[in-house]
């Protein structure tokens, strides 16, 4: 973790290139804090007014820096000489500034961007300025995997209201302090990139929610679920947790992160008695554990999309599931679903490998289906939803049999009395869609060999077939 600290002297810079683009010549500054380095670019003018701020502040001499030449400026032995007086100027600029850093220079540097002392400094401001916004929830708190740690680790050492010199234009870090350990919402946003022109990256970086005592929605988001220490002092109080692209590879996983004996069944203490929903999109799920999901009696609302789930696993072990997303997964052959998914009423299934609805029929408690962008090329296939009491909305948006000639009207025609009741593809029909709806449900009928030529449509209407 890149930590600037002044009584330590632990930052150096250096000049290590040039480069020319419209005949412009900018400079390589690489800054580093004990291992972590990264490279700023700026050309002389930026330099001259980096002086002419901290000259007319009186914090350097006013003949520190070298000075500007009008005619040769872009020969490449003018330029390296440039580049090593500049060199020299700013190492003596960092070193006479450095135990009490200005904000000017700060910015240079671009600290805010890579050094966590200074990230946790813009939080402080925006804390300062938005506390009633964070805490009533009017407004995200969003933190970096190193803003997270930084903080945890000065609250420690009990340096969080000492940090940082005070100047007009910062305020201490214990505004932060305030907010972390009051506000209810909490984004924390990590990479698994590297941070541009730099060796830092993001996701490496352990971190700690200790000082988060009143958390009831957590975002992790493209951080490791290996970089936390614990989520066991949030078991009890959080109602939404989501935890996207965190290299997740089963539900234990978050349910018992920070246990010692993850690998055994779980018990009654590491329930989640109050999490309603629960989202672990984009990472490497390949089913759910039984044994995992008895840990969640309340849950509502699962999203498992963007995953390498192949068979949906049994999810009646929660008995208050009703929403479930299973989008872009591995999925193709769904046996035995009605006993697997207890009472979900929306579930959304698009872009797997699904070509029989057939598995669909004893889901009596659906009400929404999304199965666009699957393999369905039968239209027989939809006759398997006619007998659902709850459906409403059925989507077949991507798939093959989406081109079959007069498409909707004998899809819908498949689904009996629900034809009326049900949004297709996201639109509702039309009263003369349905009226050829009524003629080709009367005509089945007739093909059949049924008795009756006459048939008794919805409304209580009547169609004939003359």
């Amino acid at each position: 973790m890149s930590l600037h600290e002044p009584d330590l002297g632990n930052m150096s810079v250096a000049i290590i290139g040039s480069n020319t683009t419209n005949s412009t010549t900018f400079y390589q500054l690489q800054v580093s804090i004990d291992s972590h380095q990264w490279v700023v670019e700026h050309r002389y003018s930026n330099f001259a007014e980096l002086n002419s701020q901290l000259v007319g502040d009186k914090l350097i001499p006013v003949d520190l820096l070298p000075g500007k030449k009008l005619i040769g400026s872009r020969e490449p032995a003018f330029v390296d000489r440039r580049r090593q007086d500049l060199e020299a100027y700013i190492r003596r600029v960092v070193a006479l500034l450095q135990v009490n850093l200005p904000d000017v220079l700060a910015k240079f540097l671009q600290l805010e961007v890579y050094d966590v002392g200074w990230m946790l400094r813009r939080q402080a401001f925006l804390c300062f300025v938005h506390k009633g916004a964070y805490l009533g929830g009017q407004r995200l708190l969003t933190l970096s995997p190193m803003e997270v740690q930084g903080l945890t680790q000065l609250v420690r050492e009990g340096r969080a209201d000492s940090f940082f010199h005070e100047s007009k234009l910062s305020t201490p870090p214990s505004q932060v302090v305030d907010v972390a350990t009051q506000v209810a919402c909490l984004r924390v946003a990590g990479s698994w990139q590297e941070l541009p022109r730099s060796n830092i990256r993001p996701a490496a970086y352990p971190f700690s929610l200790e000082l988060f005592r009143a958390l009831r929605k957590l975002t992790l988001h493209e951080v490791p679920i290996s970089s936390v220490a614990s989520l066991t002092e949030l078991r009890g109080q959080l109602v939404e947790l989501s935890v996207v692209g965190g290299a997740v590879r089963e539900l234990r996983d978050v349910l018992l992160c920070g246990e010692v004996h993850r690998d055994g069944p779980p018990s009654a203490e590491h329930q989640w008695p109050a999490l309603l929903h629960l989202t672990l999109r984009d990472n490497a799920v390949r089913g759910v554990d039984e044994s995992a999901a008895a840990l969640l009696p309340r849950l509502t609302s699962l999203d498992l999309s963007t995953n390498a789930i192949e068979q949906v696993g049994h999810l009646a072990a929660l008995p208050a599931l009703r929403h479930l997303d299973l989008s872009n997964n591995c999925l193709s052959e769904l046996p035995d679903l009605h006993t697997r998914l207890g009472n979900v009423a929306r579930l959304q299934l698009s872009q797997n490998r699904i070509s029989s609805l057939a598995p669909f029929a004893r889901v009596l408690s659906l009400v929404q289906l999304d199965l666009s962008f699957n393999q369905v090329r039968d239209l027989e296939e939809v006759a398997s939803l006619r007998g659902l009491p709850c459906l409403e909305d059925l989507s077949l948006v991507g798939n093959p049999v989406t081109d079959a000639i007069d498409y909707r009207a004998r899809a819908l025609e498949r689904l009996g009395e629900r034809a009326a009741h049900v949004t297709l593809d996201n639109e509702s029909s039309s009263q003369s869609e349905l009226d050829r709806v009524l003629v080709l449900q009367a005509l089945r009928t007739a093909r059949e060999g049924g008795p009756e030529f006459l048939r008794r449509g919805w409304q209580g209407r009547v169609v004939t077939i003359v």
